[in-house]
């Protein structure tokens, strides 16, 4: 073996570090080699999790097809990728020690990793991901057009046999169906969102009920057994009864 050839063996294996993430819209002049742009992890890239065991030079981008993503918090992952999913999510807490159970909703163990600072229990650790072939790329889009054409089938009560890989031509009635259905998602009032008083969860409005105080059993707070000093002093005694 020529010294050259123990060489090139030995930078293959050497571990390096990894890259940081920069949030752009534009691909940068050194992208993906000590720095990545959500740009490039947009186009070439699909997130695989989460790592605190560092890649080989033959197994980093450029040479190989992983790439190991250092971020400056987690709320830049979390904000800029919108397609990372609940068990994305579940697995993210679990490297951050944020108690979540697995039933808990996509949207609710988002906002829990939101509001996480990192602290020295959270450690090293670092994002992973690997290039995506132009075949899943490709499929990937395909299901997504696929399922969008079901979901709005559905919605307007049509199913339509056309070839998918041509877009039909919408009526009138069909393009003001898509505008309302638009406007009703992101008006105001269906992205009002608020906290629930039992459990304290930051939800959408829409699933909050208001309860009037007239309907709530009061009593049911009363103990006539507790000592006269451990009784409230604040609260309503005429509304209680």
């Amino acid at each position: 073996m020529s010294a050259s050839t123990s060489l090139d063996s030995r930078l293959s294996s050497s571990l390096v570090p990894p890259v940081l993430l920069v949030v752009s819209d534009l691909q940068l002049i050194d992208d993906g080699v000590s720095v990545v742009s959500t740009c490039l992890l947009h186009r070439l890239f699909e997130y695989s999790g989460v790592s605190r065991v560092r890649f080989t030079a033959a197994q980093q981008f450029p040479v190989g097809v992983l790439l190991l993503v250092s971020a400056p918090t987690v709320h830049h992952v979390i904000d800029h990728f919108p397609r990372l999913t609940h068990d994305n999510f579940i697995e993210m807490c679990r490297f951050h020690s944020i108690w979540v159970a697995t039933l808990d909703s996509r949207g609710y163990i988002r906002d829990c990793l939101r509001v996480h600072f990192c602290s020295q229990q959270c450690g090293d650790q670092f994002s992973s991901w690997a290039i995506v072939t132009e075949d899943v790329r490709t499929r990937t889009r395909d299901e997504d057009a696929s399922q969008h054409r079901r979901s709005y089938n559905f919605k307007i009560g049509v199913v339509e046999d056309i070839d998918p890989a041509f877009p039909s031509v919408r009526t009138e009635q069909e393009k003001c169906a898509i505008i309302l259905d638009w406007q009703s998602t992101m008006s105001a009032k269906a992205q009002k969102r608020g906290a629930c008083a039992i459990c304290g969860y930051n939800v959408l409005a829409s699933e909050l009920s208001l309860v009037e105080p007239a309907k709530i059993n009061f009593s049911l707070l009363q103990n006539e057994c507790l000592p006269e000093h451990t009784l409230p002093q604040s609260y309503d005694f005429e509304l209680y009864g």
